[in-house]
């Protein structure tokens, strides 16, 4: 659904394994996604999203943060809320956060984690194509074994758009 003030988008997928030489492995729901996001347009200048990823997996070989774990059950959900501020015509400020639980279900060798993410990035357009960008982001992992790992990320980048826009008025 696409309106002037909010947008909204929602999908869900899945696929079904038969296997011929042992079907105690075949299933319906083997794999399962669910998407779905939204933005409102709250005030001239102010702009909120929020997304949500839900995954479910019958058969987790690769987890999100890359190990194998072997044939195990394994479900994760992501949930992000944002928003964008245009503090001035060339300036803007984002702010999002996020929240990845993961989990696998069964006596298997993945490890449940729970994650957490702050990103802001600041933008300054010094032409119609060149824009600049200050940016922090922060992770926090934890484990369910008691470990933990931070990852700070500070940026700085610039941009450069082919294709001018207009900067307003």
């Amino acid at each position: 659904m696409n309106r002037p003030d909010f947008e909204v988008r929602a999908g869900y997928s899945l696929t079904s394994e038969i296997y011929a030489e042992d079907s105690s492995l075949s299933n319906a729901l083997s794999r399962q996604a669910f998407v779905a996001a939204g933005l409102f347009r709250a005030a001239r200048g102010l702009t909120l999203n929020v997304s949500d990823v839900f995954l479910h997996d019958r058969n987790t070989n690769i987890t999100a943060q890359g190990p194998s774990t072997g044939r195990q059950e394994s479900w994760s959900n992501t949930f992000s809320p944002g928003l964008t501020w245009e503090m001035t015509p060339r300036s803007s400020l984002s702010l999002g956060a996020s929240y990845s639980a993961l989990r696998f279900l069964g006596d298997g060798a993945g490890q449940d984690s729970d994650t957490y993410e702050f990103r802001s990035a600041l933008g300054y357009t010094f032409t119609a194509g060149l824009t600049g960008t200050l940016g922090y982001n922060f992770t926090y992992l934890n484990l369910e074994s008691e470990q933990s790992s931070t990852t700070h990320n500070p940026t700085v980048g610039l941009s450069y758009r082919l294709t001018p826009r207009s900067l307003g008025p």
